[in-house]
């Protein structure tokens, strides 16, 4: 259904909600603060929090903790009717010299959608990852908006969050924030509030850069496959550039990784990226020495066609002798496609995928070993699926990510086709993570938002300084995508990079043999820190991308090979 909506004058109940969770964790009241203007912000980084102990652990290793700042700005929850009732926009700011003059500012999007910028900073300031701020020569600042509905800019939110439940959900926020509320959580809205947070955040001659990642990510591959669409960021940041064409209301420079295509973008499509993705990486293990060698020269990709043969037709296989709880075939393969769709989603896990097929393949007691190891840490007894608890400090937006997806992410045409075309093409895929039939499913319960004119359009950049980064191994943002986008976008002042090797968010899964830094990371730096004023940032590190370890002798590999297969022996050969 995509009825007009209907806009009713009703208070916006926000503050029956999140009020008590607002008040624990901001602690001091908006009313207190200059409307538009930064403030100290103790919470949520305060004492005992998450996200501060994180930021001490980096701080032991590099001698200095961020300075955090927040924004609050009130905004109209209806742009066409703004006496309807107003909302919140909030951001974070991070720097390392509270006093001086920032030479820029790094607007951090988040996407998902539904990703909050408090969830983006926790995956940026991890100990063991690099300090971007540290990287851009300590005189730059960080900013991390929340986009509308999840974190603090008055965030949506449902008791309940499965499929059985989707229409409870939308009848209870309609009767808890207002009729129809979710037709104004969209991506042109969200857009409209970045434009008045960077308008509010703005210094005299100091430029502001926009990344965007897809919608959304989540550097825990488990994670990244499983919830997030990683789609949205690069996608609101191209609907920002649609809405705002004036030099003046434009940022410095806008640089997007991870790219959606706005005309081509369907989550219908999503699984279907994972498995071509899947299947691509399968063809660099066949192009090995080693991985090759392994299947003595044979297919990788054919002996997992097989394996799946022998699940649906019922063959024996090397399940058969296995200790698993699978109780039927269908479930076997549900989980396959599952925990290989995971796996080829991230640079650190995806080395498990040739292993496994091989090893189901050549099903040796040592196999029997490993595999019985694996599928108790894969699938539990008595669970269908491992579970996942975001933290709590995360403040995923999961009805945002329902909503937008289900709008305006889920097909290129409404009504979408029959759910049954989607449950079939499933059966078809070696590598999936089920968004397809998920968001599918909800769609028909959900209330969604009537598309602008804004919807599946390009912005025309007019000699925009843009940087567009993407791997070839992308499982949410096909390179296609990213060429095609590149299409629209081919004047002097646009640099395209390609990631060898690189899954989704190059930003940090494009390790190089010779920096803990990422590539992606270092392109970043060297564009924000001057490349963009030529549309040259430095890309000598795509030189020195580390090769994919196929044998598995890393010390992190042969640790994670004795997490899932009880040895760090990955083939045992």
């Amino acid at each position: 259904p995509r009825a007009v909506a209907v806009h009713q004058r009703q208070p916006h109940h926000m503050g029956a909600r999140v009020g008590v969770v607002f008040v624990l964790l901001i602690a001091v009241s908006v009313a207190q603060h200059e409307e538009g203007a930064w403030y100290d912000c103790v919470p949520p980084y305060e004492s005992g929090n998450e996200l501060l102990r994180l930021f001490r652990d980096a701080a032991v290793a590099n001698g200095k903790l961020p300075h955090v700042r927040c924004l609050n700005l009130t905004v109209p929850l209806d742009y066409d009717d703004p006496t309807r009732t107003n909302v919140t926009a909030f951001a974070v700011k991070l720097s390392l010299n509270k006093n001086s003059v920032a030479r820029g500012q790094l607007w951090m999007l988040n996407g998902g959608p539904g990703g909050s910028g408090e969830y983006l900073i926790f995956s940026l300031t991890k100990p063991t990852r690099f300090d971007l701020l540290e990287l851009l020569g300590g005189d730059y600042e960080l900013v991390f908006p929340d986009h509308r509905g999840t974190g603090f800019s008055s965030p949506l939110s449902c008791p309940t969050h499965s499929l059985d439940h989707a229409a409870d959900c939308t009848e209870y926020l309609n009767q808890t924030y207002g009729s129809r509320v979710l037709h104004q959580y969209t991506v042109t809205n969200a857009a409209r509030d970045l434009h008045l947070l960077m308008q509010a955040a703005r210094l005299p001659g100091t430029p502001q850069h926009v990344y965007s990642v897809s919608y959304g990510w989540y550097p825990n591959f488990y994670f990244l496959c499983n919830f997030t669409l990683t789609l949205q960021g690069t996608y609101l940041a191209q609907r920002y550039l649609q809405l705002y064409t004036e030099p003046e209301e434009r940022p410095a420079s806008v640089i997007l990784d991870g790219i959606t295509s706005p005309d081509r973008t369907t989550l219908l499509s999503y699984d279907l990226n994972v498995d071509n993705a899947g299947r691509a990486f399968l063809e660099r293990c066949d192009s090995d020495v080693f991985c090759s060698s392994a299947y003595d020269g044979c297919s990788s990709f054919n002996a997992l066609e097989d394996i799946y043969k022998q699940i649906d037709g019922k063959l024996p296989s090397c399940f058969d002798k296995l200790n698993t709880s699978f109780s039927s075939p269908q479930e076997q393969r549900l989980v396959m496609e599952k925990m290989l769709g995971q796996w080829v989603c991230s640079v650190q896990e995806r080395v498990l995928v040739p292993p496994t097929v091989f090893r189901l393949t050549r099903c040796n007691d040592d196999d029997i070993v490993a595999l019985n190891t694996l599928f108790a840490v894969k699938h539990p007894e008595g669970e269908t699926a491992p579970q996942v608890e975001l933290p709590p400090f995360a403040m995923w937006g999961f009805v945002v990510q329902e909503n937008i997806g289900d709008s305006e992410l889920l097909s290129l045409e409404f009504p979408p086709p029959p759910l049954r075309d989607t449950l079939e093409a499933e059966m078809s895929l070696q590598f999936s993570v089920f968004t397809a039939p998920k968001f599918h499913g909800w769609y028909y319960y959900w209330d969604v938002y009537p598309l602008d004119e804004y919807a599946h359009g390009f912005p025309k950049v007019d000699g925009l300084p843009m940087l567009l980064m993407n791997g070839n191994l992308d499982t949410a943002t096909p390179l296609y995508w990213a060429t095609e986008v590149y299409d629209h976008y081919t004047a002097p002042t646009t640099q395209f990079v390609l990631v060898d090797k690189a899954p989704h968010w190059t930003l940090v899964n494009s390790p190089v043999v010779d920096s803990e830094t990422p590539c992606a990371m270092q392109v970043l730096v060297s564009w924000v820190t001057g490349g963009y004023a030529t549309s040259s940032a430095n890309t000598s590190c795509l030189a020195k991308l580390a090769d994919i370890d196929w044998e598995g002798t890393s010390e992190d590999d042969q640790q994670r090979s004795e997490r899932y297969f009880g040895t760090p022996d990955m083939w045992q050969l």
